[in-house]
């Protein structure tokens, strides 16, 4: 049963990297799902507080909340946008030159 927890995060930390690699290289679309992922997280967290009373401590979930919030504060920035534009572009630029 641990063998299988364990693939399966291993399997999400594999996601998050792929994004973050993708979001890194201008890709539009995965900077808004790692915002979404990063979303439901937050909104797993608040759900399991307000219906269960987990607390949010450094123990439990204090720290991933609020890594969840800075990678979508930094995402969702205009300055993000327009990198994502950019290098989207100068890639389809990339791609018509080619022979």
């Amino acid at each position: 049963m641990l063998g299988w927890l364990l693939a399966a995060y291993g399997l999400h930390l594999l996601l998050y990297l792929g994004l973050a690699v993708l979001v890194f290289t201008g890709h539009n679309r995965a900077r808004v799902v790692a915002m979404s992922f990063a979303s439901v997280s937050i909104l797993l967290s608040f759900a399991d507080y307000a219906l269960n009373g987990a607390q949010i401590t450094l123990r439990t979930s204090l720290v991933s909340v609020t890594i969840d919030i800075l990678i979508l504060l930094a995402l969702s920035s205009t300055q993000a946008r327009h990198y994502a534009s950019a290098r989207g572009a100068s890639r389809i630029r990339r791609r018509e030159r080619r022979p």
